[in-house]
């Protein structure tokens, strides 16, 4: 009877057990205490925060940026990262190119750029034969990479499969005084750093220029959305359009019909119709 009674103790307990709310860690319990057929569930992803590395051997390739997988590949100051679903690409900000990593293996490709570091121009060209002059923040669209080219004072444009790399804004002056509007290489930019995109326009954070530009990602069409271009070093002001002023833009991403553009020592909220600025 005592054995009979354990028993029936035991299968309650299970019972109470297998109908409190179920949690990812412990959501195979149910089929211990016989809910559900006997075939194993999907083995539940534990977060514990533990570190890895995918790529990269940690030594600072200074001449050459160096192919491999795992701890046999090298990078030369990596800056932004950005993703198509399945590869990681990577900015090599010293490093002047695109590469491209495999996220289960840890492969590491060069995509684009032939690491030269043309200080007095950059290239358009397919894989090794582009150019580029220390790439920043880069951000995947519809096949294709978009990224500041900071010292080129560019946005740039690689294709994921071939690796052809072409200029959609900038002409490659850095427009300290002023930023210009217009198409193409008839743009100026000085010093871009961070870029987002909604899908239709990229966003950017034009650092120099204090600035956030707008381009059209199919005919480079660059505007000012939001910054006076002055640079306010005990302040920046709220306001719309160019009655705003944001001090060193550097990072930038979007949220819905919003921007938030971080500099060196606030965020800021863009309404992307208005060009209205808060921080």
């Amino acid at each position: 009877m005592n054995r009979i009674n354990a028993a029936i103790e035991q299968l309650s307990r299970c019972a109470n057990y297998c109908v409190r709310p179920i949690s990812l860690m412990f959501a195979l319990s149910l089929t211990a205490c016989g809910g559900g057929n006997n075939t194993p569930g999907p083995t539940p992803e534990m977060f514990t925060g533990y570190t890895t590395t995918l790529a990269g051997d940690g030594t600072q390739a200074v001449q050459d940026s160096t192919d491999g997988t795992g701890a046999t590949a090298q990078f030369n100051y990596p800056r932004g990262m950005t993703t198509d679903g399945f590869w990681l690409y990577s900015t090599e900000s010293t490093g002047d190119r695109v590469r491209r990593i495999h996220p289960a293996s840890g492969e590491t490709t060069i995509l684009s750029g032939d690491g030269s570091n043309t200080h007095q121009d950059s290239t358009d060209g397919t894989g090794a034969t582009a150019g580029f002059i220390e790439p920043g923040q880069i951000v995947y669209h519809g096949g294709f990479l978009y990224l500041t080219d900071s010292s080129a004072n560019r946005i740039r444009k690689v294709d994921i499969t071939t690796g052809n790399t072409t200029t959609l804004a900038g002409d490659g002056t850095a427009a300290f005084q002023d930023s210009t509007d217009g198409t193409g290489a008839t743009a100026q930019f000085s010093r871009p750093a961070g870029i987002t995109t909604n899908g239709t326009f990229l966003y950017v954070a034009d650092t120099n220029n204090n600035r956030v530009r707008q381009v059209n990602m199919s005919t480079g069409e660059t505007t000012t959305l939001a910054g006076t271009g002055a640079a306010k070093n005990a302040e920046s002001t709220d306001g719309t359009g160019a009655t705003a002023s944001i001090r060193k833009a550097l990072s930038i991403v979007i949220a819905s019909s919003r921007l938030y553009v971080a500099n060196f020592t606030r965020i800021f909220e863009i309404d992307i119709a208005t060009g209205n600025t808060v921080f």
